[in-house]
């Protein structure tokens, strides 16, 4: 999320810096560091059936909850700043935050399970 984040910040600097000329372009290897760890977390191929069927129910239900997480947060900003950070335009909207936001709920998930 960290990383997300700061493309995120950087695609936005890139609008930012070239909205006079109505194209802002940035290179797709930005992402390359985001689908390696994607890769990397896929998981191992020793999984059997139930294991793959475990891991997609997981799945499904980490769905459900980012989708019930970011409607909590686009009614939140919506209403504190009257601008929510998930607009139509994706250059005027805040998508840094929200990814600040979940490596922060990350981190303290990951402080709970440790002193669990």
């Amino acid at each position: 999320m960290f990383i997300s984040a700061i493309v995120e910040k950087k695609r936005l600097t890139v609008v930012q810096n070239n909205s006079l000329h109505n194209s802002a372009t940035m290179s797709v290897f930005w992402l390359a560091l985001l689908f390696i760890i994607i890769g990397i977390a896929d998981g191992p191929d020793s999984l059997r059936s139930f294991g793959i069927a475990l891991y997609l129910s997981v799945v499904g239900a980490t769905n459900f909850l980012s989708s019930f997480l970011i409607t909590i947060v686009d009614h939140v900003t919506t209403k504190v700043s009257e601008k929510s950070w998930f607009g139509k335009n994706l250059d005027s909207s805040h998508l840094d935050h929200f990814y600040l936001l979940l490596a922060v709920i990350t981190v303290s998930n990951f402080c709970v399970c440790v002193r669990l």
